[in-house]
């Protein structure tokens, strides 16, 4: 059979540790306000896209009605 090895791990100051996942979480939450403000970002520019969208199909609404009153005028003439 094999040997068996057991290795000694010196105990790690508990204080130290702390602080590791104190700047772990800190820097996980800076990414996450990162991501939100981009995610804010972007939204802002599906809406203004999706604004965009609407205008353009306003404006080819009012063409339509446009040209439908002016034939309508020229069957009424």
């Amino acid at each position: 059979m094999g040997s068996v090895y057991r290795i000694m791990v010196p105990m790690r100051d508990p204080l130290s540790n702390i602080w590791q996942q104190l700047i772990i979480r800190t820097v996980i939450l800076d990414q996450i306000k990162r991501v939100e403000e981009e995610n804010k970002r972007l939204q802002e520019q599906i809406d203004g896209l999706k604004l965009k969208k609407a205008s353009a199909r306003l404006e080819d609404a009012e063409l339509r009605n446009k040209m439908l009153r002016e034939e309508l005028e020229g069957f009424s003439s």
